[in-house]
């Protein structure tokens, strides 16, 4: 098994190509390898290396859940009653699971989750935090934002720049 890289292994080409992929994950390997001024070999071992160390987890399609019929997002906070954070990863699996559900995350917060999910309308939101929140009985409460819009960060990578 490969050792995990972290950042403190990469050197200035390596961080130059993970800037690279994270702006543009289909960026083809002849035009990272002319970015950095490496052979188009380098650069492919290179991107292997990262993706096989786990600096890289993967490469996706960002979908634009308007463009399906889901152009309602919001970021729903939920707070586990404390009797059942024993079953927590259980929970967090059943909501993963869940149709309309983007991303759950775990937190460190008087919430425990965080639950993106797209809708095609505010009824559909309703009846989801409702039923597959609000009524089930390891949800003590639950608090939802509607997502606006939304904007990229500008500076996300900063902590890639050479020291």
């Amino acid at each position: 098994m490969p050792k995990t890289k972290t950042l403190r292994d990469l050197d200035h080409i390596d961080r130059q190509i993970v800037t690279l992929l994270a702006r543009d994950g289909r960026m083809p390997n002849q035009a990272v390898a002319d970015a950095v001024n490496i052979a188009a070999s380098t650069a492919h071992h290179r991107i292997a290396t990262l993706v096989g160390s786990g600096i890289i987890k993967g490469f996706h399609a960002e979908i634009n859940p308007a463009s399906v019929g889901r152009p309602l997002t919001a970021a729903i906070l939920v707070q586990v009653r404390a009797a059942s954070r024993t079953r927590l990863e259980s929970e967090i699996e059943r909501i993963s699971g869940l149709h309309g559900v983007l991303k759950v995350c775990l937190l460190a917060s008087l919430f425990d989750l965080l639950v993106l999910v797209a809708m095609p309308d505010p009824g559909a939101l309703s009846d989801f935090v409702l039923h597959e929140l609000s009524e089930h009985p390891e949800i003590a409460s639950t608090q939802t934002c509607v997502i606006m819009s939304e904007y990229p960060g500008l500076h996300g990578l900063e902590f890639l720049k050479d020291r």
